[in-house]
């Protein structure tokens, strides 16, 4: 299988095993995201991406000022001569403008080169970096963001809430000697990252409150406002939130902290939202596995129709808290499950985008229907077909796997992923039955173990564990057999 899992990590931690300090020594900044993990899991995590984020935030110009520390090490079996990170701001459908002023490598200042429009950064090394060895890049930009006005925009200010997700440079990812850095074709999802630690120095005005995801571990003015400081992970990619008049509350499902952060007015649909998050994990924590983050906000945001998804945070649109209200336990309940499989796995987005997409909505009727039962999320599955047969009475079907530009557009990429995807799993499941199902996605995510996978992997995973039976349902919906 071509999981890119934690195997690579401990052959690292072996290349390094003659050094004097711990492994696990360079974790003490994340210290505080990392309490609930065994120490197996913090030996795996020693040689992930670890970013050191300071950011400074001007909403009166809408602009921000950052510098993107970067501690890498070479994960692949061969040496590299340069690294790729993508800016994602400066793609069209987020629709700001990502400029770097200077790259620094290792103390040394180097060239780079903006690439694909600007939505690409090259850094070369100034020397090869061979297999375990690390090097730390320093990035020095500049973020200019919109006001947001669309149905669909997530990415700026609205009403006096900023929302900016994937606000730095992002390290794309490396697999199989390929750096992923496939064009968006302005719909869908676009961020895909390795799993990794963050340490944010987030400034804003004092009048602000600054949201992101992880634990606050200071908070201190200074001449330019207020300064907050917050440390999460394993997570991919992170994203801020500022606004005023944000009222915090906290509640707690296991070992995991959670935080609403909503208009006073609304307080008790925040209380509500946050039960549901914590029986959405409490369900994907006893059918697949543990949560890997100790933390999960969730927040209010004067967004109307995008669905953003940050790791770490769950926004909840406005009108979830008004007309809408009645929808807002599944609405957070589908956020919280592809905020757990974004972190178990990571699925491109780009390349497939199905999967996902599917799991989260699976999972989540899955939850649903442990309470409702069969009669109370029928309605569910006859949507999913629904949607299917006017799929297929316009020609609009196509096979699960295939890249996010080959839908065409959004309108036929929503209908088919949010109808096709789920009816398969629909079909597994009448298959294997619901114990066969979760044995499936658990050995799935388990065997990813933090990295990456595809609809490839997913078939190689049925046709070990299922046989012949299982790859007849997986071709009815175009994904071949390995």
């Amino acid at each position: 299988m071509r999981f890119r899992s934690f195997v690579i990590i401990l052959a690292t931690l072996a290349l390094s095993a003659c050094s004097k300090t711990s492994p696990t020594a360079s974790l003490e900044p994340f210290s505080a995201a990392l309490t609930r993990l065994p120490d197996a899991s913090l030996q795996q995590l020693a040689t992930v991406p670890r970013y050191h984020l300071s950011l400074a935030l001007n909403p009166q110009s809408r602009s921000l000022t950052g510098r993107a520390t970067v501690h890498y090490t070479n994960g692949a079996p061969g040496e590299l001569r340069e690294l790729y990170f993508r800016l994602y701001p400066n793609m069209r459908m987020y629709g700001g403008a990502l400029a770097t002023t200077r790259a620094i490598v290792d103390g040394r200042e180097v060239p780079f080169v903006e690439m694909a429009k600007g939505t690409d950064l090259k850094v070369p090394l100034p020397r090869t970096l061979p297999p375990g060895e690390a090097v730390s890049i320093v990035i020095d930009y500049t973020l200019s963001y919109p006001v947001s006005t669309g149905d669909y925009d997530f990415f700026g200010e609205r009403e006096g809430v900023v929302i900016l997700s994937e606000c730095y440079p992002v390290l794309a990812p490396l697999i199989d000697g390929e750096w992923r850095l496939d064009a968006s074709p302005g719909y869908g999802d676009a961020a895909y990252a390795d799993l990794s630690l963050y340490r944010l120095e987030i400034t804003a005005p004092a009048a602000f409150t600054v949201i992101a995801p992880g634990t606050l571990t200071d908070w201190r003015s200074s001449n330019d406002g207020v300064v907050s400081t917050f440390v999460t992970g394993p997570t991919r990619t992170v994203g801020i939130v500022a606004g005023s008049g944000y009222q915090a509350q906290e509640s707690r499902t296991g070992s995991v902290f959670l935080t609403g952060y909503s208009d006073p007015a609304d307080a008790s649909s925040m209380s509500a939202a946050l039960g549901h998050a914590a029986a959405m994990l409490a369900f994907a924590t006893e059918s697949f596995g543990p949560y890997l983050s100790s933390t999960l906000t969730l927040v209010q945001v004067p967004l109307a129709r995008s669905d953003l998804h940050l790791g770490g945070l769950v926004l909840i649109n406005q009108p979830y808290f008004d007309e809408r209200r009645q929808e807002a336990g599944s609405a957070v309940a589908l956020a919280v499950s592809r905020e757990w499989w974004g972190v178990q796995v990571a699925f491109d987005p780009l390349r497939d985008p199905w999967l996902d997409e599917s799991l989260s909505a699976y999972t989540t009727y899955m939850y649903l229907r442990a309470g409702a039962g069969e009669m109370g999320t029928a309605d569910i599955v006859a949507t999913w077909e629904d949607d299917y047969q006017t799929a297929a009475a316009t020609g609009q079907t196509s096979p699960l796997r295939q890249p996010l530009s080959a839908y065409g557009n959004s309108a036929r990429y929503e209908l088919l992923v949010h109808s096709q995807g789920p009816l398969f799993w629909r079909d597994l499941e009448h298959l294997l039955g619901e114990a066969g199902l979760k044995a499936i996605l658990r050995d799935l995510q388990q065997s990813a173990g933090g990295g990456h996978c595809d609809s490839a992997d997913l078939v190689q995973t049925i046709a070990r564990l299922v046989g012949e039976p299982g790859l007849k349902v997986a071709e009815s919906w175009g994904l071949s057999p390995p």
